[in-house]
């Protein structure tokens, strides 16, 4: 058997060269599109997931409060006078909430001020309506 070189000086060795470096362009080309496409899918997935299981965590945390706001104030309703030993207690437990008892004008009679911009969604809640409030810097 005899082997045979490849001289890569002349015509047909350049061709050679030239092909295979095409061919290795075009392979390098396809598996970077797939590879891209692949990232894209999984970054996709996962921000999805993520965002799905954030909004399941904030709903939970949300109804847990309205739980807590139901209770005081049915505590409330049937003694004033627990009103502020409720609302220190419950906002001393939570450093991040802030709570307080309004009275129809809106104005604290215990508990955290309201902030003025926030006035007219506690007025919206005193007629009945489900009021959601969110402020800068405040929050919701």
């Amino acid at each position: 058997m005899s082997k045979k070189k490849i001289n890569f000086t002349t015509k047909q060795g350049r061709i050679m060269i030239i092909s295979l470096v095409i061919i290795i362009v075009i392979v390098g080309s396809f598996l970077g599109i797939r590879l891209n496409s692949l990232i894209v899918n999984f970054v996709e997935h996962n921000v999805a997931s993520n965002a799905s299981q954030m909004a399941i965590d904030v709903n939970e945390q949300l109804e847990s409060d309205i739980r807590e706001m139901t209770a005081l104030a049915k505590y409330i309703e049937k003694d004033y006078s627990v009103a502020k030993r409720l609302i220190y207690s419950s906002s001393a437990s939570d450093s991040f909430a802030k709570m307080g008892l309004l009275d129809i004008e809106g104005k604290s009679v215990c508990g955290d001020q309201l902030d003025d911009g926030m006035r007219s969604y506690a007025q919206s809640a005193f007629k009945g309506r489900n009021t959601v409030g969110y402020k800068d810097g405040i929050g919701l």
